[in-house]
């Protein structure tokens, strides 16, 4: 009866560690590389004019982030008389979004940035920078226009 007792509490014991700890340390490290992997969700919600030339700092990316892919959901459509685009940059005024003009998209639509997962298109940020977000060139700038910026970044070493 008593041995019983110690197998049950053994086993108890154990079965507390592993719920603990459920992946061996081993298994553990495939997961290490995939904590590098980071998201940005950033909001542009324009509710007052943007002049043409207008910029707006809509989020930042720390030193050694090396963006994989930019992708934005336009939320509303721009309202612009003029056709205004807007860009989106880090490092220049448009390596991770180039001149688009979204009063022409749907509501809900995906728009692809600059970085599309390739080592070409992919930028590196050797140094912390703010995600600059630029009107276009257009008479009267956009009126009104809601954008979600989805950024996946890695952390460098």
């Amino acid at each position: 009866m008593f041995s019983k007792m110690i197998a049950l509490l053994c086993l108890i014991v154990g079965a507390k560690a592993y719920a603990v700890t459920p992946f061996l340390p081993h298994e553990e490290s495939r997961f290490k590389e995939l904590e590098r992997i980071k998201v940005r969700r950033d909001v542009l919600n324009i509710s007052s004019t943007l002049a043409s030339g207008a910029t707006v700092i809509v989020g930042s990316l720390p030193t050694s982030a090396v963006v994989k892919q930019v992708v934005v959901v336009v939320e509303t459509p721009f309202t612009s008389a003029s056709g205004n685009t807007l860009k989106l940059g880090c490092l220049s005024t448009s390596d991770l979004l180039a001149a688009t003009d979204f009063a022409d998209d749907n509501a809900n639509t995906l728009v692809a940035g600059v970085p599309v997962d390739t080592a070409a298109s992919m930028v590196y940020v050797t140094s912390g920078c703010n995600m600059t977000a630029t009107v276009g060139s257009g008479a009267t700038g956009i009126s009104a226009g809601k954008l979600i910026f989805h950024t996946v970044y890695m952390m460098g070493e």
